[in-house]
């Protein structure tokens, strides 16, 4: 099964994903970082908050463009418990 969150992050695919994101949802993408224990949870969190505010179409269409699989409900639950659970405040 392909990870559609580590796809995005594929160095190779980098510059699109950017455009991508920046062109669909006018925010950009948060990278994923080694060095950063908290680049993963900022990066669920910005995915959530385009969700809701933009609703799941946007981040499909980037999916789409990318040619990644769409996350499914459960993946979705899952990363919102874990934003919840990681949440600092």
């Amino acid at each position: 099964m392909v990870d559609p969150g580590d796809t995005l992050f594929t160095a190779d695919r980098k510059r699109l994903r950017q455009t991508t994101v920046n062109s669909t949802v006018s925010q950009r993408s948060i990278d994923k970082a080694v060095m950063k224990w908290n680049s993963l949870f900022l990066a669920v969190e910005r995915l959530l908050r385009i969700i809701k505010d933009q609703g799941e179409g946007a981040i499909r269409v980037i999916c789409t463009d990318l040619k990644v699989p769409m996350f499914n409900s459960a993946e979705l639950t899952f990363l919102t418990e874990y934003a919840a659970a990681m949440s600092p405040g």
